[in-house]
């Protein structure tokens, strides 16, 4: 399940790509879900848009803003 996730970051922010490695080890998920938000064309437009990371989970569902958050909480090993 979290391994189909991905969790795409702005990597031209620096703040924002520390954030997003911080969270990921805090939360002990795995880095494999994580790509670049400028690796996709449409994916960046949608982040520039929001002004947010974009999670998309293994049903291909869109989250934004604090809802990544929320959901990266409730797949975390850490919290089970």
């Amino acid at each position: 399940m979290i391994d189909s996730m991905k969790l795409f970051y702005d990597d031209q922010c620096n703040f924002c790509a520390r954030s997003v490695f911080f969270i990921i080890r805090f939360l002990k998920i795995s880095e494999n879900i994580l790509f670049k938000g400028s690796s996709d064309n449409l994916i960046k437009k949608i982040m520039e848009e929001e002004n947010s990371w974009i999670l998309i989970d293994s049903n291909g569902k869109k989250w934004m803003r604090f809802s990544v958050f929320q959901q990266l909480v409730k797949i975390s090993p850490k919290f089970q």
